[in-house]
Parts: C-alpha cells; structure tokens; sequence
C-alpha cells in the first residue's frame, strides 16, 4: 500500500487531535481525521478545520498509513506526523467538538466466557447526535461520543465490552445509554471506569451515546 499524503495549506496551523482511523460500512475502506486550529499572529484561534480522508485498501487486512503535512507561516510551524491507525475506533462525531475516541479490541465476554468476538464501532449521524445533546442536558452531564455499532456473526443476548477510551481516568463519572428502535434512550450498566478504558454490559448492538456526568 502506498503511502497516503494529504497537503492542507489554510495559513498557520496546530493539531488538536491525534490523526486516527475508523473503518466505514464499506468493506476495507478507512476514514482518517484530524482538526487544525487557524492561528493568528496573536495567538488567537480563529477556525476550526475538519479534515476527512477516505482510504480504499487494498483487500487485505493491512491497514493504510496517512501522512499528513501542515505547512504555512506564522506560529503555526510546520511538521509531518505518520501515524497507524486501528481499524475499529471512532474519533469524529458530527456536530460534537473534541469527541471522546471510542475503540472496541474484541473479547466480548459473552455467558462469562472471553471470547474473540469483536463489537465493531462505526460513525453515527448528526441527527442522532443531537437526539443524545438533548439527552445528556436532560440528565446533567456532557456528551463525549456517540458510536454505532455493529456484532456481524455474533449472537448473544448479554455481553461485557471493554471500550478503548483514551483520556478517561480513573474517578470519572460516565453513563452509556443506547438508542432503541422508537427514537428513545435507555441506559445501559457501567461495570467499570478506569484509565482509558471503560467496560459496560450490552444486550444487544446498536447506536451508543457515551455522558460524562462529573
């Protein structure tokens, strides 16, 4: 696989974000993300830029690589990062700045046995996105993420998944609520919160919406 290489020229800009990879519906095709800050020559961050690359692979299930090279003056610098990205993390939620990153590393505990089933993690939409804004003000917290996911070729009826959440500390607060089939949400057990990870019981697949609440 070659290297992919995107050139964003919009004046002066730093990361914010780590690049990072999730896979699409789309069979071995990759989403890369990143945001940019605009910066002025006072410091002052003007603009927020979303960048979105869509990588094919190449059938196999060797992960593309993307280079991406922020040039321009000012304070901003420039540089290069490379980075390999997982294939079943999401970093971008619609309409939700700095989102929490959500991966899923398999092992599914299913009837209290570890097994190698793998939740499969995928973006949500922008209207299902303000559906869990409006859920997280009804509870008094914050919404860090909301992820779809899928189970393919798994059956279970009770599962405990232990979701890859970079940042999260030990102490943190977080309720994971679920969308059903009629629009509503129902929360779903937190078993555990600790750094970067945090392990809940499903019972089923679908569109998660994960609330700090401290």
């Amino acid at each position: 696989m070659k290297k992919i290489i995107a050139l964003v020229l919009v004046g002066a800009f730093v990361f914010s974000l780590p690049v990072s990879a999730a896979t699409s519906p789309v069979a071995n095709t990759y989403n890369y993300y990143n945001t940019y800050n605009n910066i002025t020559t006072d410091n002052h961050v003007t603009n927020n830029y979303n960048i979105r690359i869509t990588v094919k692979g190449d059938g196999t299930k060797k992960i593309p690589r993307v280079i991406i090279n922020s040039g321009g003056s000012g304070n901003g610098g420039s540089g290069t990062v490379t980075i390999k990205n997982n294939n079943n993390t999401v970093s971008f939620v619609p309409g939700l700045d700095c989102p929490l990153t959500v991966g899923q590393g398999g092992k599914l505990i299913i009837n209290c046995v570890k097994t190698r089933a793998v939740l499969s993690l995928f973006e949500t939409t922008s209207g299902t996105v303000s559906s869990a804004k409006v859920l997280a003000a009804q509870v008094g917290g914050t919404l860090k993420s909301v992820v779809d996911s899928k189970a393919p070729g798994v059956r279970f009826s009770k599962a405990q998944v232990n979701f890859y959440t970079p940042g999260v500390q030990a102490g943190d607060i977080y309720k994971i609520y679920q969308m059903g089939a009629n629009g509503t949400w129902q929360e779903i057990q937190v078993d555990e919160v600790r750094q970067d990870h945090i392990v809940a019981t499903i019972y089923k697949a679908g569109t998660l919406a994960f609330i700090k609440m401290n």
